[in-house]
Formats: C-alpha cells, structure tokens, sequence
C-alpha cells in the first residue's frame, strides 16, 4: 500500500506503511540533526564519507559508541550555543584504526566548535578529555 505524504505542494509515494522520519539531513557534508534527538546510536554513521562536518543539537545526551567510527571526512563538530547538557560520549565514537588495528583519533578531524562559556565543562568531562586539543581549534584555551 502506497501512503501519499505532503511536502511543499507536491506528493511523495512512500512504498512502505509507517516509514519514520529520519532525525537528521545530510546535505552538502553537513550533517544536522533535529532538536529531539537524545541519542547518536552505536555505529549510526560508521564509515560515512559523506560527513565532513556536524552539528549536534541542544537536547543531545549521548553519543554511543562508534556512532561515528570510520567517518575520515569529518573536519568539524559543532555544539550549538544554547546547549543544556554536556552529551555523554562513549569510546570510539570518533574513532579509526590505524594499519595495524590500533585505536585512533580521526585523521582530519581538527576542530570541535563549543561555545566558550561551556568550555572548561567539556574539558573536565569523563570521555571528553582526550578532545581537548581540538576545542574550538584550540586557540581559546589550552
């Protein structure tokens, strides 16, 4: 059964009954996500090559692990300035292997964009530490 769904004056066939709505749009590298989103679950975007930057919405609270693993476009995270909560991370949510298997950062992730005065929050949260280099470029705060 074909369910019509309306967007912008025209009707979109979708083939399956009851299909949800994504939570997020990736358009031109950007990955945005809605501002009801909780969670980034376990490998969500593992291996995508089409994210090259993020951005997180205020009522983020976790992202679990390796939701970004293998995501070697990624350049940017950005946490939007009216944030709540410093989301809780797990372990290699961004994250590669090197060629022999070993644990590491992103290569050519090099800027995670936090507003200032949420800072010092994120440097002193569990997970977050070892971001801590790449903290809005690291040019306000070491």
């Amino acid at each position: 059964m074909k369910i019509p769904i309306k967007t912008e004056n025209k009707s979109i066939e979708n083939k399956k009954k009851n299909t949800p709505q994504r939570d997020w749009t990736l358009k031109n590298g950007t990955l945005n996500f809605n501002d009801n989103v909780k969670t980034i679950e376990k490998y969500q975007f593992k291996n995508n090559a089409n994210i090259k930057k993020i951005i997180f919405p205020n009522s983020l609270e976790t992202i679990e692990k390796g939701a970004f693993f293998g995501c070697e476009n990624l350049k940017k995270i950005v946490f939007k300035k009216d944030m709540q909560n410093i989301p809780n991370i797990y372990p290699e949510a961004f994250s590669t292997r090197d060629e022999n298997g070993k644990l590491k950062l992103l290569n050519n992730l090099n800027n995670i964009e936090i507003p200032q005065e949420r800072l010092d929050d994120f440097i002193n949260a569990n997970g977050w530490k070892k971001y801590k280099k790449l903290f809005n470029n690291n040019l306000k705060k070491k």
